[in-house]
């Protein structure tokens, strides 16, 4: 079963026992540089959805001088009435994700996960940026249009303006983000400015999916509400 930490971590919602998720505090903090890893903001959760988890830790704290500082960190944390809410908070970078992930760790709770869900089902950005691209290319692009049309192809991006989404079948943000992730330049591959926030919404959707993919595995209810999505073959595969 692992160690207590191995174990809150794999899912506290299995286990929802106060005392393990202290002892799994104690673990956690007892290794080094624990503080910089930013999977102790579960612990925070856990002691915002249960009350009795807060209790434990205090407890933990008066037990264990040398984690007093590192557990009223978590306590501080926890009772922080400015800390957002997870189900409204917006969802601004990977980042954000792995809060509702804790959420749902936690809780098992279906609603971090729908919410992460509805990361893929928003818009595919790239996928109109590129027929916009296609359908109206500036003077510049006009006179450089085979070779790029070349390396779109290359990449495995359709261009083809008879057919629905240009005759891609994946999502265009998730294969674009796969390609990112094995090293594509893309700002330079592609034919047409891409901002920041652009690249960010590649940065969160591809994390969505990756995530959501990975977690299936372990959690059935992951795998219940991944099977709830609309037109699942235009996701890529990030995991086996």
């Amino acid at each position: 079963m692992g160690n207590a930490a191995e174990r809150f971590f794999a899912g506290y919602y299995r286990e929802p026992d106060p005392q393990l998720a202290s002892e799994a505090l104690a673990d956690f903090f007892a290794r080094p540089n624990a503080a910089a890893n930013p999977a102790w903001r579960m612990f925070v959760v856990a002691a915002r959805h249960d009350p009795a988890v807060a209790d434990a830790f205090s407890a933990l704290a008066a037990q264990r001088p040398e984690l007093a500082a590192a557990v009223q960190s978590v306590l501080t944390a926890a009772n922080n009435k400015g800390l957002p809410d997870p189900l409204v908070m917006p969802i601004a970078d990977p980042g954000d994700l792995d809060v509702l992930w804790s959420a749902f760790l936690v809780s098992g709770a279906d609603a971090p996960v729908q919410r992460i869900l509805d990361v893929l089902n928003g818009d595919d950005r790239t996928l109109t940026a590129l027929d916009r691209w296609v359908r109206a290319p500036g003077l510049l692009s006009f006179f450089s249009r085979p070779g790029q049309l070349k390396r779109l192809h290359a990449a495995g991006l359709a261009t083809d303006v008879t057919q629905p989404r240009l005759g891609n079948a994946m999502d265009v943000d998730l294969h674009v983000w796969k390609l990112m992730s094995n090293g594509w330049q893309v700002r330079t591959e592609l034919p047409f400015a891409l901002p920041d926030d652009h690249v960010m919404h590649l940065e969160i959707k591809g994390a969505a999916c990756w995530s959501l993919q990975s977690n299936a595995l372990q959690h059935p209810a992951v795998a219940r509400l991944y099977a709830t999505l609309p037109n699942p073959e235009r996701l890529p595969r990030f995991v086996p």
